[in-house]
C-alpha cells in the first residue's frame, strides 16, 4: 500500500511538474504572438535572436541512445541554431509586418459594420431597450472594441473579453492567453472555472483573481488583497458581486484544452521571413561589393581604402610587378534571394487562404481576378467566422448586461433577445456591363424603368417610383437639354446662321 501510495505521489507530481511547463511554454508562445500583432520591436528583435540561435521557443529534446530515450538539452550549454552569436550581433534586424497585413485581409466580416437590437417575444424591436443597448456600444466604441476582438482571437484562437464598470460606463477590456491562466472545469474544458490575471497593481505584479464566487488579488508572497473600485469601494469579503465570471469567451476552434492552438505558424513564418530579409541585406552590404586585392604594396596588414586616402608604395624597381589594386567579386546571389524570399512571402499568404497576387509586392493595385481568387478562397472561411462571431456577440451581450444592470440605474431587460445583423458586402461589379444588361433587359421588357428605380431605392412604392421618374425626367429636361442648347449658342451652331450678336 505504501508501494503505491509512493508511486501514485510520484506521478501526480511529475504530471503537475508537466503541466507547469506546458502552461509556461503557452504564455511565451502568446507573448511571441503578442509582440508581432502589436508590432514590438524590441519584442520581435528578441524572438528573432532566440529563432536565429535556438531555432524556436520549445524545451530542445534529443534521442539518448544509451537511455533509449528522449532527454531535455540545458539550454546554457547547447546552440540548435543555425547561426553563431557572432553572426547575430552584427547581422542587421529587420522586420516587415505579415502578421497584421494578413489578420487583416483574412478578419473581413465586419467590413461593412453590423445592426444591433433587442426583439421583444413577438420578434419586434423594442425601441426603448435598443436605444440603451446602442448608448451603451457607443460608449465602448464597439465598431473599433468589437473588430479588435475578432482580429485577436482569430490570431490567438482564444480571448476573453471583460465587460467592466469604468468612468460611469461599459467599457471592454481584452485579455491575450500570454497575460491569463484559467483553472478549467474537470466537465468541460472549455469552461473557466477561475480566470487568474497578470495585472500591475499600484506598483507591484499582480494576479487578478476571479471565480463564480471569489474576487481578490493575490501578490508576490502568495497573499490575498481585497480589490478596491475606483470610487474608493473596498470588497473586503472578496465576493464576486456579479455572482458569476464577468467574461466572455472567444473560441476559433476547440482543442484538447481551453486555450486551443493560435496561429503560431504565422507568427514563426513572420520571424524567418524577417531573417531572410536580414540575411539578404547582410549578404547585400557585405558581399555586395568587391574586396580590394592589393598586389605588392609593401604590406602585409589590411589596408583600410576610403575617400580622401592614399596608399604609399616606395622603392619599387623595374624588375618588380607593378603595385595595384584590384576588386574581386564574390558574385553574391542577390537575384536568387530576392526571388526566394518573394516565393516565401506568398506561400505565407497562401497557408491563410490569400492568392499569390494579394500578396505581391508590386505598388500595383491588386487586380480582379486577384479579387474574384481571394473571396473564392475566403468564403468558407467568412462564413465560419460569421458565425462564430455572432455566437460570441450574444455570449458578450450576456456579460454586458450582468455588468451594467449592476452599476447602473437604468436596466436592461432579461426578456429581450440581443441579435446582431452582420451587414454583407456588396460584390463589386463592372459597371459596363452592367449598363449593357440593364438595356438587354429593358428592350426585352424584361423590366421597366421602374423596377431600375426600386432597385437602387427598395424604400419606395411603386407609385412613389413612378412620381420619382416624373420628376427626374423633368428636370433632365430643364438643366441637361439647356445646357446643351447653351454650348450649341457658345459654338454658333443653334441653327441660326447669322451668329452675330447685335
Amino acid at each position: 500500500m505504501l508501494y503505491e501510495n509512493t508511486l501514485l505521489q510520484s506521478f501526480q507530481k511529475g504530471q503537475q511538474d508537466l503541466l507547469i511547463k506546458q502552461e509556461v511554454l503557452r504564455k511565451e508562445i502568446a507573448n511571441m504572438i503578442y509582440c508581432f500583432y502589436t508590432n514590438n520591436k524590441s519584442g520581435i528583435n528578441y524572438y528573432m535572436k532566440k529563432y536565429m540561435l535556438d531555432s524556436g521557443v520549445h524545451e530542445t529534446k534529443v534521442w539518448d541512445s544509451v537511455r533509449k530515450r528522449l532527454d531535455t538539452l540545458d539550454e546554457g550549454n547547447y546552440q540548435m541554431g543555425m547561426f553563431t552569436e557572432k553572426t547575430v550581433k552584427i547581422m542587421p534586424k529587420i522586420h516587415i509586418d505579415i502578421v497584421n497585413k494578413i489578420v487583416d485581409m483574412v478578419c473581413t466580416v465586419y467590413n461593412s459594420g453590423a445592426d444591433r437590437y433587442l426583439l421583444n417575444k413577438d420578434g419586434e424591436v423594442d425601441e426603448a431597450q435598443t436605444e440603451i443597448l446602442m448608448d451603451i456600444y457607443n460608449g465602448f466604441d464597439a465598431t473599433k472594441k468589437i473588430l479588435e476582438c475578432y482580429k485577436q482571437g482569430y490570431l490567438f484562437n482564444t480571448i476573453l473579453v471583460n465587460p467592466v464598470w469604468r468612468n460611469d460606463k461599459i467599457d471592454l477590456d481584452i485579455i491575450t492567453p500570454n497575460f491569463c491562466s484559467v483553472d478549467s472545469d474537470e466537465s468541460n474544458y472549455e469552461k473557466a472555472k477561475a480566470i487568474m490575471i497578470s495585472k500591475f497593481v499600484n506598483d507591484e505584479d499582480m494576479i487578478v483573481y476571479w471565480s463564480d464566487k471569489e474576487h481578490f488579488y493575490i501578490d508576490s508572497d502568495n497573499e490575498k488583497i481585497a480589490v478596491e473600485d475606483e470610487e474608493g469601494n473596498v470588497n473586503a469579503a472578496m465576493i464576486n458581486p456579479y455572482k458569476e465570471i464577468p467574461f466572455a469567451v472567444l473560441r476559433f476552434q476547440s482543442s484538447s484544452d481551453f486555450w486551443g492552438e493560435p496561429q503560431q505558424d504565422l507568427a514563426e513564418n513572420n520571424i524567418w521571413y524577417n531573417v531572410m530579409e536580414s540575411n539578404r541585406l547582410f549578404v547585400e552590404m557585405f558581399q555586395g561589393l568587391g574586396i580590394g586585392v592589393g598586389i605588392n604594396l609593401g604590406k602585409n596588414a589590411t589596408v583600410t581604402n576610403a575617400p580622401n586616402t592614399m596608399i604609399m608604395v616606395n622603392d619599387v624597381r623595374d624588375d618588380m610587378e607593378r603595385p595595384s589594386i584590384e576588386f574581386a567579386s564574390t558574385n553574391a546571389p542577390l537575384g536568387e534571394l530576392r526571388e526566394n524570399l518573394d516565393f516565401y512571402y506568398k506561400r505565407i499568404g497562401n497557408s491563410k487562404g490569400l492568392s499569390p497576387q494579394s500578396m505581391s509586392n508590386d505598388i500595383t493595385g491588386q487586380s480582379g481576378v486577384a479579387k474574384a481568387y481571394d473571396s473564392i478562397e475566403l468564403a468558407i472561411k467568412k462564413d465560419n467566422h460569421k458565425h462564430i462571431m455572432k455566437q460570441f456577440e450574444k455570449e458578450l451581450f450576456q456579460k454586458i448586461k450582468l455588468v451594467y444592470n449592476f452599476h447602473s440605474d437604468k436596466k436592461l431587460s432579461d426578456d429581450l433577445m440581443f441579435n446582431v445583423d452582420i451587414i454583407e458586402d456588396e460584390p463589386e461589379t463592372d459597371v459596363s456591363k452592367e449598363i449593357e444588361l440593364n438595356n438587354f433587359k429593358l428592350e426585352k421588357n424584361i423590366i421597366s424603368v421602374i423596377d431600375l428605380m426600386i432597385k437602387d431605392n427598395p424604400d419606395l412604392t411603386t407609385e412613389e417610383a413612378i412620381q420619382r421618374i416624373q420628376d427626374n425626367k423633368k428636370l433632365n429636361e430643364a438643366y441637361l437639354n439647356g445646357e446643351a442648347d447653351n454650348k450649341a449658342i457658345e459654338t454658333g451652331q443653334d441653327g441660326n446662321t447669322d451668329s452675330t450678336v447685335n
